[in-house]
């Protein structure tokens, strides 16, 4: 058996949770998005369509929301669960 490398201290769920909102807040401030705008920007995006919106937010703070987004999810995983 082989001893693991890597991390040398556990990060625990409020860590990884606040590492996740860092980045998509990171993401936001890139393409200038507020909270207080998100309702009026989901219809406009709906309006125009998906791709032509996507087109105008960088590659950058996708990569950014999109890693935020997983460590949140890592960091509550038994969120995911469905109910039986």
């Amino acid at each position: 058996m082989t001893q693991k490398t890597g991390a040398h201290r556990k990060v625990d769920s409020a860590e990884l949770a606040l590492a996740g909102e860092r980045l998509i807040a990171k993401a936001r401030q890139l393409v200038g998005l507020q909270e207080k705008n998100l309702p009026r920007l989901v219809k406009a995006a709906l309006r125009a369509g998906s791709t032509s919106a996507l087109k105008r937010v960088p590659w950058e703070a996708m990569q950014l929301f999109r890693d935020g987004l997983f460590l949140l999810i890592g960091a509550y995983p038994d969120r995911l669960a469905l109910p039986s």
